[in-house]
């Protein structure tokens, strides 16, 4: 019995539950491994698992305290009863969760709720949740996996490599708050473009599309911005430009941060 017991403890941790290997399951593996990239037979794949190729996502990475004695099929499964508007996975002993939002407005509120049952599910065996930033293709779904792992590592690094978290409820670390770093520290080949969807990068390309309509050098005008210190007063006099002229060009630096798609 003993034996049994040591048996039935380790099928837990490491085989999949019956009916657990979803359409999901086999999807986010072959996105993650980069073997799905055909649109065609993502079109395909994503209606199988009954996902929309297209909408409003964003990805968790659950990094979890000792995960080779964790049950993660058990785990994704209590975490997918309680959360319809996600579909929750494992991959690489962390648990994967892409969540569908119905609007902007709504991805605070679910973003809360999510996280507030990831606390109940799984408590103290959270060591960190990455987190990606918005994006409205399953294509991107490697991408945004990159980026929640790039929060990881920058987070774990900014935190001094500690392996509880730092307080009652687990760190969560944003990529669109934590990439500057990630580009500073090169913990990745900066060639995967995963700064693509980042707001200064969507800034960027927003103010080269406005240089060739308005024939304006807009990002040499950001550059003494910034060498400035923000002041309107000082770019104006560098610039000769009146200041109120300042104050207009600025509103451009804090475009929506949706992505921008030129026309």
């Amino acid at each position: 019995s003993l034996l049994c017991r040591f048996i039935e403890a380790y099928v837990k941790r490491g085989y999949p539950y019956e009916g657990k290997y979803s359409a999901f399951d086999s999807l986010l593996q072959d996105f993650l491994d980069g073997r799905l990239q055909d649109p065609e037979e993502i079109s395909l794949r994503t209606s199988r698992a009954s996902i929309p190729c297209s909408g409003l996502f964003d990805l968790y990475q659950l990094a979890l305290d000792n995960p080779a004695n964790q049950p993660l099929a058990y785990l994704t499964m209590a975490l997918q009863s309680r959360m319809p508007n996600s579909y929750v996975s494992f991959y690489q002993k962390s648990i994967v969760s892409l969540n569908l939002y119905s609007s902007k407005g709504m991805v605070q509120e679910q973003s809360k709720r999510n996280l507030r049952i990831m606390q109940e599910v799984l408590g103290s065996q959270i060591r960190g949740i990455g987190v990606c930033n918005l994006f409205y293709d399953l294509s991107s779904l490697r991408t945004a996996f990159l980026q929640t792992e790039a929060g990881l590592a920058v987070g774990f690094s900014r935190d001094g490599g500690k392996d509880t978290p730092l307080a009652d409820s687990p760190p969560v670390y944003l990529f669109e708050e934590l990439y500057v770093d990630h580009i500073l520290l090169s913990l990745r080949d900066r060639e995967e473009g995963i700064y693509d969807n980042c707001f200064a990068r969507q800034t960027l390309n927003r103010l080269r599309i406005l240089e060739e309509q308005q024939n304006y050098n807009y990002i040499g005008f950001l550059y003494i911005y910034l060498l400035a210190e923000r002041r309107p007063s000082a770019v104006s006099r560098q610039l000769h430009l009146h200041r109120n002229t300042v104050k207009s060009f600025k509103e451009l630096f804090f475009i929506s941060k949706l992505p921008f798609v030129s026309e």
